[in-house]
């Protein structure tokens, strides 16, 4: 199973921007598309002047999930302080783990 995605943004007919999200359930799945040497990577190409690269990798397994889960668990003090009712995370300050060096 796997999911590729592009949006292209345009400025009077030029491409803008392309964003382009590629996941995959196995490294055997559309093997034609866009990859990486190890899983959990995130890769962000600029083709402008200058150009930028970069490339993130969170490691392996379940970093991922843990990284995913980060926003949800940093948010619980503020989610306890708030007035009742319905928040989304546009409600929320973002939040960083208690000794994230900034």
């Amino acid at each position: 199973m796997g999911d590729r995605g592009r949006r292209i943004d345009r400025h009077p007919g030029d491409p803008a921007a392309v964003v382009e999200h590629v996941i995959r359930m196995a490294h055997d799945v559309a093997p034609e598309w866009p990859s990486s040497e190890q899983d959990t990577t995130y890769g962000v190409s600029i083709e402008g002047d200058p150009d930028v690269s970069c490339t993130l990798t969170l490691g392996g397994g379940s970093d991922a999930m843990t990284a995913t889960a980060l926003r949800v668990v940093n948010s619980i003090p503020y989610v306890v302080d708030a007035e009742p009712g319905l928040l989304s995370s546009l409600d929320l300050p973002l939040t960083l783990p208690e000794y994230a060096v900034v």
